[in-house]
């Protein structure tokens, strides 16, 4: 029986890499109107292979986006005789547009029907914010990679979301588009789940009917194959 439902974020709400161009486009246009070198001498693309480096010399901070970012702008901004503390500021503009998403159809809609039915919850190993993005109100909790100290599909994480959600994993469904990180992550602590598989690749130790390939099909199919908590 289902009690809890818990979601993914990033490309399970909305599509990610939109978000992330057009954060990285406005801290492109900071750089030109404050570090004039840097934007002189690197493209954006430059840019964003310099943070990819640099996050690879830390990967203990693998679960936190967040740190590794600021971390690679201060480096960045130190490399061209920059006042590393510019990196606050930067990074507040790039999280600022960070949380400017575009939903996937119906994702408003079906949260508002799922949350009169379930507790809601999400597990992320993002760093954008419900509360920023306007959607805290949905959902009972919030687990982040980045608070937790692992990522998913570590146990951890997912342990962390059952203990918010005051209920026993076998009632709880977890709904995300990473086949690693959300399915064989719920997998592992004997939750549910739900695959939106996006791509449509072929996984065959999941049956088709815990497998959606859009967000509009998630309601339909937790209501269809799952047995609802009275209330």
């Amino acid at each position: 029986m289902i009690k809890c439902i818990t979601f993914d974020l990033d490309n399970t709400l909305w599509p990610c890499e939109e978000v992330i161009l057009n954060a990285e486009q406005k801290a492109y246009e900071w750089f030109d109107m404050n570090c004039p070198n840097i934007s002189k001498n690197l493209s954006k693309e430059e840019i964003r292979e310099f943070l990819v480096s640099e996050a690879k010399k830390k990967p203990e901070y693998s679960h936190n986006l967040t740190f590794l970012r600021l971390n690679g702008y201060k480096n960045l901004l130190k490399n061209y005789n920059y006042s590393e503390k510019l990196s606050e500021e930067l990074m507040e503009l790039y999280l600022n547009y960070r949380n400017k998403v575009n939903f996937y159809d119906n994702v408003l809609e079906t949260l508002t029907e799922l949350k009169n039915l379930f507790i809601l919850g999400t597990i992320s190993n993002g760093n954008s914010s419900l509360a920023k993005i306007g959607i805290r109100d949905f959902f009972s909790f919030e687990i982040k990679s980045e608070d937790v100290g692992v990522k998913k599909p570590d146990s951890i994480i997912f342990e962390h979301a059952i203990k918010a959600s005051g209920v026993k994993p076998e009632n709880i469904i977890h709904v995300g588009d990473n086949y690693v990180n959300d399915i064989c992550g719920a997998k592992e602590v004997d939750m549910n789940y739900l695959w939106i598989n996006h791509e449509q690749i072929k996984e065959h130790n999941i049956e088709s009917k815990y497998i959606v390939n859009s967000f509009q099909e998630v309601k339909n199919c937790i209501l269809s194959n799952y047995k609802m908590e009275d209330i």
